[in-house]
């Protein structure tokens, strides 16, 4: 990597098996996994924008990486300017098309950002959910980029209605609503199908940590459960543009996690509510795992923040079972297997 967040100049070889960064808080931990992250997805982990991604004070970011899958091996490099397009390589030749890019090194990351995921609104575990598809089928993918622009348009002429004569605007709803169905529908059938994949290897990973003192349950909300997505569109259109937006769609469905039968957002620990959210990644690798054939990359940050030593005694357990792992912690300590790199 070469003027990337925090870094100006970095290169390393990874072990196959646990590969450990340790040091200070502040000394760009955090930014490696990133970087790792945003080789596999094309985006940051974090929700940063490509320009924010540039070391400061610089006018570029390069980042390449050499997978090696089977007997095969990939060069990916992604050159991004100040000003400019972004460039993607692969083998020296370029990437068309990004969505050709994710899935193809899948990856799971864990954080210490991530209780927002049990902790916070609905938009954080879409987006959990979503990123796991999108890597399991490029199908979900495609249809997922299309409804959200189809959704940003449908709202952007709701809240212009008032320049439209009734049939104008009907006619044009009717537009979007017959695209917007089906790839909603299509949405909806594949997230059901993901958590009914998703609940016994997050209750099995729970267990696990928890030495099966507490049990976990996960559920799906979603409007769509008794009417279809063309039913939604239709019944809601008068109400949507009293209120100049789409109230209804897979964009409001929402994930409950529960633990000993209770909201582990209000009734959980600190340590609950981590070792929940560690069951939900591994469960997520865990099917990616099946549905690849190969084993994900795992990117662990501080992986042991808020943790006692008897759970972080039954996680480390599971390390031999996921290949590939890279990990930050503060405590070089802690890390009794793998290679482990200090930073400095």
């Amino acid at each position: 990597m070469i003027q990337f967040k925090s870094h100006a100049e970095r290169h390393w070889t990874f072990s196959e098996q646990v590969t450990a960064f340790t040091g200070l808080n502040g000394i760009g931990k955090t930014n490696i996994l990133d970087a790792i992250y945003y080789m596999c997805m094309s985006k940051s982990y974090f929700g940063q924008s490509d320009l924010q991604l540039i070391q400061f004070h610089q006018v570029f970011f390069t980042l390449q990486a050499q997978w090696e899958m089977n007997e095969d091996r990939m060069k990916i490099r992604c050159a991004m300017p100040l000003e400019g397009k972004k460039i993607w390589t692969e083998n020296a030749k370029p990437i068309e098309r990004m969505t050709d890019l994710v899935g193809r090194f899948p990856v799971v990351m864990i954080t210490p950002y991530d209780v927002s995921l049990i902790l916070e609104g609905s938009e954080v575990r879409r987006k959990f959910i979503d990123a796991a598809l999108c890597q399991l089928n490029q199908q979900y993918l495609l249809d997922l980029i299309q409804y959200n622009k189809l959704l940003q348009q449908r709202n952007a002429l709701l809240k212009q209605s008032q320049n439209f004569s009734h049939t104008a605007l009907n006619q044009l709803l009717d537009t979007y609503d017959a695209q917007m169905a089906p790839k909603g529908q299509y949405i909806y059938e594949t997230r059901l199908a993901f958590l009914a994949e998703l609940l016994a290897p997050t209750q099995h990973y729970y267990a696990h940590i928890s030495q099966g003192r507490e049990t976990v349950y996960i559920s799906y909300e979603t409007q769509l459960r008794e009417k279809t997505m063309e039913q939604l569109l239709r019944e809601n259109r008068l109400l949507d543009i009293q209120s100049q937006r789409t109230g209804v769609g897979i964009h409001k469905d929402d994930w409950l996690f529960e633990l000993n039968g209770q909201l582990v957002k209000k009734f959980g620990s600190q340590g609950q509510q981590k070792s929940y959210l560690l069951a939900l990644k591994f469960a997520q690798w865990e099917i990616s795992s099946r549905h690849k054939g190969f084993k994900p990359l795992l990117l662990l940050d501080d992986l042991y923040d808020r943790m006692d030593q008897t759970r972080i005694d039954k996680v480390a357990e599971l390390f031999p079972e996921f290949g590939q792992v890279i990990l930050t912690d503060t405590h070089a300590e802690r890390i009794t297997t793998g290679e482990v790199i200090s930073l400095v």
